[in-house]
């Protein structure tokens, strides 16, 4: 869990690539947060309904490019 919270930290990773998600999903676990994963954009927003954020939740966007 990051330094200073009482609370676990819920985090959703999309991304259309399986090895990409399933990477992502095991660092960010092995960094202490509950990692939420969706393959498929068009679901996004029914996950984001059903997960219930907190009143407080600030969602964030993070980008990554990877060299081709």
């Amino acid at each position: 869990m990051p330094e200073g919270t009482t609370q676990v930290t819920k985090i959703l990773v999309v991304d259309d690539e399986p090895s990409i998600l399933r990477s992502t999903q095991l660092l960010l676990m092995d960094m202490g947060f509950d990692v939420v994963t969706c393959a498929d954009q068009s679901l996004v927003l029914e996950m984001l309904r059903q997960e219930r954020p907190h009143p407080g939740a600030q969602p964030c966007e993070i980008r990554a490019t990877y060299p081709t």
